[in-house]
Parts: structure tokens; C-alpha cells; sequence
């Protein structure tokens, strides 16, 4: 029989140490991971207490060792109860240079996922993150035939073992995979055919909008998004762009994944049962390309959400996301984070446009294909102004979202934060830790950091010096920022309005002055639209503070 944490929780108690378990378990998880390993020799009583803190959360990766790791704790009774977060990474730490494609990369690849079965002898895992690979776009022909074949295929193997569909036929298909299975079939018992983990929280990360059609008709892929234990699904969507990200093809790809999210993976059988749901882009998403919140339709039980650069154009959306969580003990939405999410006030796009003011697609990829023809040919740009302004959305929510208790915009940092790297440096047996890995540990998880602690006003700049900002850093609460931080609430970072110009390289523009000074660096289409939006915030966040205090 597998132990439970009842069972654990009954061994601790029976042991040497006359402190309470609960006492014991607090300690070690305030303890680095070096210093809970070494408790672990001291006494039996600390060692289960420490183990539950050093092995609730594994990673896996196609990176040295990695895999062997996680096989060797999927296959121990007594480590394999502990396990209830995972995190798969498809991305080495670092690209070696003549490597990528070859012989090394595609046998650590093989390791990796041939460790994917394994996963599911953990069965008291609730947490799962997929870290998929950053893209690069516009695509190169291998690129698009390898990479995107490997996220394909990781992705619906993962949702296999997750769901309970991993078949005799799949570990058929590899020796070592076969090979692995042989090991655990001591396993059995506790994993029985077609019974699925109990995953509470799902996020994914750079999950790509081209060629997605595979990944939309996977059985698993589905199945693992309907699970009725998945009530937190947080997702970040984007490729890495260059200049070429507008041509058509690739707009036409974003274009069909966002308007087939509401009835793919965001369909009502995945998003009825969410209390927290989070969606970022890496690029500015909601008006080009077109995402309407509102087709998603009613999430009854949601308690947060959370958008990244999401562009609000009329009172629909907005209205949308005060009507959410109405099933809920507070009668709505709890918590509210908008990252980097604008307003759009001025447009210029290939006309012309539809009648609510958004772009019609098949106009747009014909604007594209032909706007380096000569003048005579070149499509017709049409010049649209918005009226939506922040004050007016602020000003609803105050009024309909009664059950807010948790407000924030700003923007949350795209890379490692630096408060956070400086965090774990200071974690013994960390310091060996260099900038690229650094980067690779923390970036791309701004759809999971919201809540963290806001970065405090330390005074510390981009362009300052590494020392410099070390030194301003030692200011900061220890360990305060050690798994993130989260949205900066500057006023330049709050109530943002943006235009869209397709004549430009890079069309999306932020109203800003350029300036730190939050006094003189704050603009927007009016003047007097700064006053009514900052009096109409101040107004909201009153109102959550009484109805906190109450």
C-alpha cells in the first residue's frame, strides 16, 4: 500500500523528537533545501519532516541527470508519496553552439521523454507546470517541422499519463520507455489503467499559435483540460517575434488559435469548474488579433483572474469580466490582475473595418500580401478612434463587482525578476548559479507570479551596475521575493492606452512620455483623462478597502 500523508503524518508523531510534527514541518520549510537534506540524518523524526519539504516539487528536464533523477524517485516507495508538484521543462539551460539538432540534444530529448510514463506513479501530484520551449518566429522549415512536431508530442504525452490514456501501445513505440515500465511493475497496484491524476492546477508556458490543429484534436490533450480536479488553469501563449511577425501567414495562424480558444481549450466543459483561470500573450491580444472575452461565456465558480497585455476596446469585455464568479461566497470576482493590459484609443489597419471596430481577418492578410505594391495598389488604411477610456471601466467595476477584494495593474517582469535571483543567491548551496541559468529558471512566468509580493521602491535601475543593485537589494526583505514578485504598480504602469499603426515595424505604441517620473511621464489621449482615470482608481481602491474593513 502506498503511504499517505496520514500514514506519515502517524510515523512523525511515533518518533523521537518531543516537538509537535506541525512544529517540525514549519521549521523545515523555512530551511534551504541544503540544510533540509541534512536534517534528514539527524533524527527519524526530522527526516520525514524534511523529506516532505525536499521532495514535494521535482523538475524535469532534457538536461544532465535530470531524467535518471526523476525515474529513480517515481520508482521509490518511499519518496514517491511526497511528490505533489512537477515541472517539465522542454528547453536545455543553455544552447550549445553546433549542438542544437544533433546527436547530444536528440539523446537528452530521449531521456526526457522516456521519462514522461513515469509521472504517473506520483499520486498524490496536484500541481503541474509545462515549460515549453520559447520560439522564434517567422519559423525556418526545420524549426517547423522538429520543434514544433517535439512540443506536439510532449504535450500529448504528458496529457496521456495525466489522464490515464498511456497505453501498452505507447511504450511499445520505445525500448527504454518498455525497459522503464518493466522496473515499476511493483507500481501497478497504485496506478491502475485509465485512472487519472487528481491535478488541481495547470500552467503551461509558451504554448505556440502556429500549426496548433494536432494539439486541438488530441483525445488526451482535451480530456486533461476537462479534469473535474482542474480548477486553476493558467496559460502563457506567444512566440518570440522579429520584424516579420506581421506578414500574413503567421497572422492568419494567430488569428485561428485565439477565435478557436473559446471552443477548443477554453470550451464552457474546461472553464465552468475554474476558481482561477490566467491568460497572457507575450504580444498585445484581444484586438489583433481578435480574442472576445465574452464568447468564453460564464465562469460561475471563478474567484481569480488574471490578463497579460490583454487590449480593451468596448464595455463588452469589461462588462464580461465584471459578470464572472457569481456562483462564488462572495457573489463575484475576488481577485483581479491586469499585466500590462491597455486600452486601445487609435487604430490604423487595413480597411475596412468591421462594424464594432475590430479588423476583418481575410482584409488584413490581403493588406499584407500587398502592401509593398505600388501606391496605386496598396490596400486602404483605415483610421479609427476608440472612446472606451479608463475612468468609465474603473468607475463600472466600482459599482458591479461587489465582491472584489483584490485589485492590481501594473506590469510584471518577462525575465527573472531581479529581486528574485538575488534571493536565491543568497540560499546556501545557490551561488554557483549564473545569470543563464538564472534566466532559465524564472523566465516566462508572469502568468504565475501576479500574486507575489509587488517589487518594493528600492531605487534600483536597469542601467545601474550589478554591484549597485545588489547593494540596493540587501534592503529588501529576506526571502521575501525568493518565488517571485509581482506586478510593479507604478503609475506609468497602470491605466495604459495604446495605438495600432500596420505602417510601422512594430505597430502597437504605449501613450507614455518616456520618463521615470511618474508625474510627467503618465499620458493619454486627453488631458484631462489622467485626472478622471486616477480619481476614478483611487475611488475603486477605497471601496475595496472598506469592504475589507467591514
Amino acid at each position: 500500500m502506498p503511504q499517505t500523508e496520514t500514514t506519515i503524518m502517524e510515523d512523525i508523531y511515533n518518533t523521537d523528537i518531543r516537538l509537535p510534527a506541525e512544529i517540525l514541518l514549519m521549521i523545515c520549510s523555512h530551511m534551504s533545501k541544503q540544510d533540509q537534506l541534512r536534517s534528514r540524518l539527524a533524527s527519524r523524526k526530522l527526516n520525514y519532516a524534511a523529506t516532505i519539504h525536499v521532495f514535494q516539487s521535482l523538475r524535469l528536464m532534457p538536461e544532465g541527470k535530470s531524467s535518471k533523477h526523476f525515474q529513480a524517485i517515481s520508482l521509490s516507495d518511499t519518496l514517491r508519496p511526497f511528490v505533489k508538484e512537477v515541472t517539465i521543462d522542454t528547453e536545455r539551460i543553455q544552447n550549445k553552439p553546433g549542438v542544437e539538432g544533433g546527436h547530444e540534444t536528440w539523446a537528452l530529448f530521449g531521456d526526457f521523454y522516456n521519462s514522461l510514463p513515469h509521472m504517473r506513479f506520483f499520486q498524490n501530484l496536484t500541481r503541474l507546470h509545462i515549460r515549453l520551449k520559447e520560439f522564434s518566429m517567422p519559423f525556418t522549415r526545420y524549426s517547423m517541422e522538429t520543434d514544433i512536431w517535439k512540443q506536439f508530442r510532449v504535450l500529448d504525452a504528458i496529457s496521456c499519463v495525466v489522464t490515464g490514456l498511456w497505453t501498452q501501445d505507447y511504450e511499445n513505440n520505445d525500448d527504454q520507455v518498455q525497459e522503464g515500465i518493466e522496473q515499476a511493475t511493483h507500481c501497478d497496484q497504485i496506478s491502475p489503467s485509465g485512472q487519472p491524476l487528481k491535478i488541481k492546477e495547470l500552467t503551461v508556458s509558451n504554448l505556440v499559435t502556429f500549426k496548433t490543429r494536432s494539439l486541438n484534436e488530441s483525445e488526451a490533450w482535451n480530456k486533461l483540460l476537462r479534469l473535474p480536479t482542474l480548477v486553476d488553469l493558467k496559460c502563457l501563449i506567444g512566440e518570440k517575434y522579429g520584424l516579420q511577425r506581421y506578414d500574413s501567414l503567421h497572422c492568419a495562424h494567430r488569428e485561428n488559435f485565439f477565435q478557436s480558444l473559446p471552443s477548443q481549450s477554453l470550451s464552457p466543459k474546461v472553464v465552468e469548474k475554474l476558481q482561477v483561470l490566467s491568460l497572457f500573450h507575450s504580444d498585445y491580444w484581444g484586438w489583433f488579433p481578435r480574442m472576445d472575452l465574452t464568447e468564453i461565456g460564464a465562469l460561475p465558480n471563478l474567484k481569480v483572474l488574471a490578463l497579460g497585455h490583454y487590449v480593451f476596446t468596448d464595455q463588452r469585455q469589461t462588462d464580461w469580466i465584471a459578470s464572472l464568479g457569481t456562483s462564488s461566497k462572495s457573489g463575484g470576482l475576488e481577485e483581479l490582475y491586469l499585466d500590462g493590459c491597455a486600452i486601445l484609443y487609435r487604430a490604423n489597419q487595413f480597411g475596412p473595418l468591421a462594424s464594432d471596430g475590430y479588423p476583418v481577418r481575410s482584409t488584413v492578410s490581403d493588406g499584407l500580401d500587398r502592401r509593398e505594391l505600388s501606391l496605386s495598389l496598396r490596400p486602404v488604411i483605415e483610421d479609427r478612434l476608440y472612446i472606451t477610456r479608463w475612468h468609465g471601466v474603473l468607475s463600472g467595476w466600482r459599482v458591479t463587482m461587489t465582491g472584489l477584494k483584490k485589485m492590481v495593474m501594473g506590469t510584471g517582469d518577462r525575465d527573472c525578476p531581479f529581486l528574485t535571483s538575488e534571493a536565491v543567491l543568497q540560499q546556501e548551496g545557490s551561488a554557483h548559479i549564473g545569470d543563464l541559468e538564472m534566466q532559465w529558471l524564472f523566465r516566462h512566468n508572469r502568468h504565475r507570479y501576479f500574486a507575489c509580493p509587488e517589487p518594493e521602491e528600492l531605487g534600483i535601475r536597469a542601467g545601474e551596475s550589478d554591484q549597485t543593485r545588489r547593494d540596493k537589494a540587501k534592503n529588501a526583505t529576506p526571502g521575501k521575493y525568493l518565488h517571485g514578485t509581482g506586478l510593479l504598480q507604478k503609475r506609468r504602469t497602470r491605466m495604459q492606452y495604446v495605438s495600432y499603426d500596420v505602417t510601422l515595424d512594430i505597430p502597437w505604441r504605449i501613450m507614455d512620455r518616456g520618463m521615470d517620473d511618474d508625474a510627467v511621464g503618465v499620458e493619454a489621449p486627453e488631458g484631462e483623462t489622467i485626472k478622471f482615470d486616477d480619481a476614478a482608481y483611487a475611488l475603486l481602491m477605497e471601496t475595496i478597502r472598506d469592504r475589507l474593513r467591514s
